[in-house]
């Protein structure tokens, strides 16, 4: 049953959060007073799984370590769909 979900934050989250719910046939509605301003900024972009882990957060880690196995296709996907550049950078995956 297709819903209207509010998303908050317009950033590298909030937008593939709302992007993936509009594919799955939900109404979102994407509120942010400064769109990729926030967040987005943290870390020059960088999504690092393993460097963000701290002893003891294993959990963390086995979220992590799939995702950034998941990434590419997800960024390939947003490529074939937009028809523009993703500058994405694939360093320190094996």
């Amino acid at each position: 049953m297709a819903k209207h979900v509010i998303v908050i934050g317009a950033g590298v989250v909030g937008l593939a959060c709302a992007w993936r719910l509009r594919r799955r046939g939900h109404r979102v509605t994407l509120l942010d007073p400064s769109p990729a301003s926030g967040a987005s900024h943290a870390a020059a972009g960088m999504l690092a799984a393993v460097s963000e882990y701290y002893f003891e957060e294993e959990s963390l880690l086995a979220l992590s370590l799939p995702a950034s196995r998941l990434y590419p296709q997800i960024i390939a996907e947003l490529a074939r769909r937009t028809g523009g550049p993703t500058h994405r950078r694939p360093h320190g995956l094996p």
